[in-house]
């Protein structure tokens, strides 16, 4: 899901500056364009000597500062919440609540962004929508003190909302900071642009070793005897992995491992409530922290490009125009759904059914480094091989790292010893997403010039929707099904892109 927000840094700045901009305080509001900076206080509007004023206002400095906040508040932030995420469906697996939760925020990311962003958007300036945004996260990260449908379902809406809109305001702020740097520097707008978002990412993608990190060094304790299961009856690695809960049948993990089938109590050994309280307020106090740093520190902008406002309709249809008549995005439909699916079977059902469920929900945070390294090494290596290869050597790539990761899942129960065959999953499941994101992603930007905007919400959409699909199906289906529904999947989007990749080199 991160790599993506890499590359539609600027699709939504355009929804962001809709509309006039007024001031509508009397904090002092520095103003960026495209061409030029102005600057306003209190009112007051600045001439072409104040353009000379507000770059130096918009220092080198004062960029790169508010840049580094940035990224340290969003990195706290989601150091929380990844790792809080990833462990949704082992500790709320229940009923499949975990998963259904993740399932709304996403179903809810699709509508806002549809429908609501593109009038809220341009009401607020930067530094209070991001505020706003990450106190939505925290509250959805609130709800482990007291899990239940009543808790998870509005924080889930809650933090549905707050995405939708945190990340393009991210990106227009940055975009911004980038403009002024590149006023000061005479560099090229869309290398300082690229540079800022660089260093952005560069540090934000910590994240995923922090959070999980915490997560192992918290639940690396014994769990609450309470929730465990009997010594005497808990097999979790005898009878080919398989665990007798309180003598009820045997219940396998790995492909086997079935949600729907649970009676009473589960084969996955739950942690002391203790341990859960501890890590839900790592996650509440590091979204705080990074709300707090934001307020005192990140310097209020907004930008003043000016653009026809043409509402939520002309969004959608623009968006269902391209999706039923472009071939090119018909092409383009599987791999982009695919992309959603397959990073969120790895955070909803491999987490729960090959890690928590034979070795422990304590190495859940390790799998996810493993997979967060991956995957960050992995996009830089396709970002620069693939203009020397050409996409089709590298998707081809990508392709059999997915098979191959899918075949092992179906064949391979988990024993004693062999844990390093989870991470080896990991490693190789973050390679295959690392390129279908990036360079996937690419391709909307090369064969969709002239609708850009329209494009990328559609690569939006249809990302999210495989999120949807994948966790909303997950409580009601057994691990080895999903498998094959993702093999299946892989299939044919690989082949439908290279289908388009060779009739665009013809």
């Amino acid at each position: 899901m991160e790599v993506e927000k890499l590359m539609t840094f600027d699709a939504q700045i355009a929804d962001i500056t809709d509309g006039n901009t007024e001031a509508r305080d009397q904090e002092p509001e520095i103003r960026c364009e495209s061409e030029t900076l102005d600057i306003k206080h209190n009112g007051e509007s600045g001439t072409n000597e104040s353009i000379v004023t507000a770059v130096l206002d918009i220092s080198q400095s004062k960029a790169k500062w508010n840049l580094l906040v940035l990224s340290i508040c969003f990195t706290l932030m989601f150091s929380a919440f990844n790792s809080f995420a990833n462990i949704q469906s082992t500790i709320n697996i229940s009923g499949g609540l975990g998963t259904t939760g993740l399932a709304i925020l996403y179903a809810t990311m699709v509508v806002t962004n549809l429908f609501v962003t593109v009038v809220t958007l341009p009401k607020l300036r930067f530094k209070p929508m991001l505020m706003i945004s990450m106190l939505c996260y925290v509250c959805y990260m609130a709800t482990g003190y007291y899990s239940s449908w009543y808790t998870i379902v509005p924080g889930s809406i809650i933090i549905g909302f707050g995405a939708s809109h945190l990340w393009p305001t991210q990106q227009a702020y940055v975009s911004d900071l980038s403009k002024a740097y590149a006023a000061h520097t005479r560099m090229d707008e869309i290398k300082a642009l690229v540079l800022f978002n660089g260093v952005f990412f560069g540090i934000f993608y910590t994240s995923q070793v922090w959070g999980n990190l915490c997560l192992f060094i918290v639940f690396n304790g014994e769990a609450d005897n309470e929730n465990l299961i009997n010594n005497s009856t808990q097999q979790s690695f005898y009878n080919n992995t398989t665990v007798t809960v309180h003598g009820r049948n045997p219940t396998p993990c790995g492909s086997e491992f079935c949600t729907s089938k649970l009676q009473g109590a589960s084969p996955v050994t739950q942690p002391a409530m203790l341990q859960v309280y501890y890590f839900t307020t790592f996650c509440v106090g590091s979204g705080l922290l990074s709300v707090i740093l934001l307020t005192v520190f990140l310097l209020n902008i907004r930008s003043t490009q000016t653009v026809t406002q043409k509402g939520p309709k002309h969004k959608v249809k623009q968006v269902t125009s391209m999706l039923f008549r472009s071939q090119k995005q018909h092409l383009l439909i599987a791999s982009t759904v695919m992309t959603g699916m397959t990073q969120a079977f790895l955070s909803g059902d491999f987490t729960v059914a090959f890690v928590s469920c034979p070795y422990g929900i304590e190495n859940v945070g390790l799998m996810m480094i493993t997979y967060g390294v991956s995957m960050s090494v992995s996009a830089v290596v396709a970002g620069k091989i693939s203009p020397q290869t050409g996409n089709i050597p590298v998707f081809s790539l990508a392709a059999v790292c997915h098979i191959a990761a899918l075949l092992c899942m179906l064949l391979w129960a988990p024993k004693p010893g062999e844990i390093y065959v989870v991470y080896i999953l990991s490693a190789i499941w973050g390679v295959s997403d690392a390129i279908n994101s990036t360079i996937g992603l690419s391709l909307y930007m090369v064969y969709f010039k002239a609708k850009r905007d329209a494009a990328l919400s559609s690569y939006r959409m249809l990302s999210s929707v495989g999120w949807v699909v994948s966790f909303g199906y997950s409580a009601w289906m057994c691990t080895s099904v999903k498998l094959y529904i993702l093999i299946a999947v892989v299939v044919v989007s690989y082949a439908s892109v290279i289908v388009l990749e060779i009739k665009h080199r013809q």
